[in-house]
């Protein structure tokens, strides 16, 4: 199937890369056929790259629309993958541990710069843990032909835009405003790796027909862990004591994340913001928690997520959880 890239004209997607120093002077994307937008350049520089990376059978793939608790599930399926070693995940980069494919065209910031993901990827010890922000229809053909094990993570919209405009601030020295976000977000042309909608519903939709895909929800997590750190260790076919269950909690609560620099990488983005002389002073993670959006959100702002989040699940058995 022929892939194209289609410019977005809107203004505030111009607006939007000329107020991050990422990408000023650039624009945004959609890839046609499948909806999903990213930087110029994805069709020509990454997009045969990924349909042809290798998969196997002992596999395990994370995915997520950005900012949706990514980071927190992927700490957690290594540990149940790698028989609760928490010394190697306190000593090692969670990164290097579980390499996002196609960062290099985004950052970088996550694997050895002079090694680009897709070889990162190729060149891990098996089983492999690997992380993507990729709709379904956009995966690896192997991937999806295989049947391997997937976990995608969903948080309420609501929440990931405040999330998201924490996260542009620090790593792509975002200057613009809340709202020029907002206003992208609802009109489903932005920011990078949406929109929202078919990005959570590529996946949603196809939950009762894919037995090697299971969907955790954020909300979820923070509401009862255990219980999901056991939902999550049974797909993956592995075995967890209570106590280990405790024990992983422990290291995997929001204060512990927050203050794992193998997780949270403070001294890398104090770099990546010095070197853009930005002076934002948020973490990468941040609150962690649900219902920050209400510190945020202006009523008139809330009607309009309330409008389009109507639209959007009107024939859908997906349904959010905005605060716990």
């Amino acid at each position: 199937m022929e892939v194209i890239e289609e410019l977005i004209k809107d203004k505030d997607a111009k607006k939007f890369c000329n107020e991050s120093h990422s990408w000023k002077n650039e624009h945004l994307v959609i890839a046609k056929p499948y909806g999903q937008i990213f930087r110029e350049g994805y069709v020509a520089n990454f997009h045969q790259k990924i349909q042809n990376v290798t998969c196997y059978e002992d596999d395990v793939w994370i995915t997520s629309h950005p900012k949706s608790g990514t980071r927190w599930t992927q700490e957690i399926v290594w540990c149940l993958k790698n028989n609760m070693d928490l010394e190697k995940a306190l000593s090692t980069n969670l990164n290097v541990r579980i390499p996002m494919l196609c960062d290099d065209f985004f950052a970088n910031d996550y694997v050895d710069p002079q090694v680009s993901s897709f070889e990162f990827v190729k060149n891990m010890e098996r089983p492999r843990i690997v992380h993507t922000h990729l709709m379904y229809d956009m995966l690896p053909r192997d991937l999806l032909e295989k049947k391997i094990k997937m976990i995608y993570v969903i948080r309420n919209p609501r929440d990931v835009i405040i999330s998201y405009l924490n996260h542009l601030r620090i790593l792509h020295g975002y200057e613009g405003d809340l709202q020029t976000l907002l206003d992208l977000f609802l009109k489903d042309l932005g920011p990078h790796w949406g929109p929202y909608f078919k990005h959570v519903l590529s996946y949603w939709n196809k939950k009762s027909e894919l037995p090697n895909l299971l969907i955790t929800r954020y909300e979820e997590m923070q509401a009862d862990l255990p219980k999901v750190i056991k939902r999550i260790a049974s797909f993956l076919e592995v075995t967890i004591s209570d106590e280990d269950v405790l024990r992983l909690c422990d290291h995997v609560s929001f204060e512990k994340m927050k203050a794992n620099p193998m997780v949270n990488k403070d001294e890398s983005f104090e770099e990546r913001k010095k070197a853009m002389n930005n002076g934002y002073a948020g973490k990468f993670i941040n609150k962690g928690k649900s219902g920050t959006w209400k510190e945020y959100l202006t009523d008139e702002m809330v009607q309009r997520f309330e409008q389009w989040e109507e639209k959007w699940l009107k024939d859908t058995d997906l349904k959010f959880v905005y605060e716990v």
